[in-house]
């Protein structure tokens, strides 16, 4: 579902644009990388 995977992203960059901490910002980076170590933000991986 690749429109899951666009949400996922829109969600992430908008809350780096409202939330401009580098706090916030480290942790959400750290969680894009759990998503890609899973193959979620891949768009080879269908769900």
């Amino acid at each position: 579902m690749r429109r899951l995977k666009a949400v996922i992203q829109k969600l992430l960059a908008l809350a780096l644009f409202a939330e401009d901490t580098s706090h916030l910002r480290g942790q959400l980076i750290r969680q894009d990388q759990v998503f890609q170590a899973n193959g979620w933000v891949r768009g080879d991986n269908e769900f």
